[in-house]
């Protein structure tokens, strides 16, 4: 009889053990897996957070490139335009005589 309680006791032992083992190792497996999605969560969003800030970069340094060829775009034709302004003009024969 002392033999079974003994047997008992001792697998009562060994399960109280092995529960008090998977109790812990699922509280930390979970624990890990909420830290993980939260890391996770964290990285996804500073990664959009730099990727926009890149792409806004991009947008501007496309902006002034764009504003520069304006700017060019305008002197050029600026040019044409008092070029033309100065052909339509109506020469006296004095102008064209010192001109030439």
């Amino acid at each position: 009889m002392k033999q079974w309680i003994g047997f008992l006791y001792r697998n009562l032992q060994i399960r109280i053990i092995i529960s008090i083992v998977i109790l812990v190792f699922t509280a930390v497996f979970f624990s890990l897996n909420i830290n993980f999605k939260h890391t996770e969560t964290l990285f996804e969003k500073e990664t959009s957070d730099l990727l926009i800030s890149n792409l806004e970069q991009v947008g501007n340094q496309v902006e002034n490139v764009t504003l520069d060829m304006m700017k060019i775009s305008n002197v050029l034709s600026l040019d044409d335009t008092i070029t033309s302004n100065l052909s339509a003009f109506a020469r006296t024969p004095v102008f064209r005589h010192s001109a030439g």
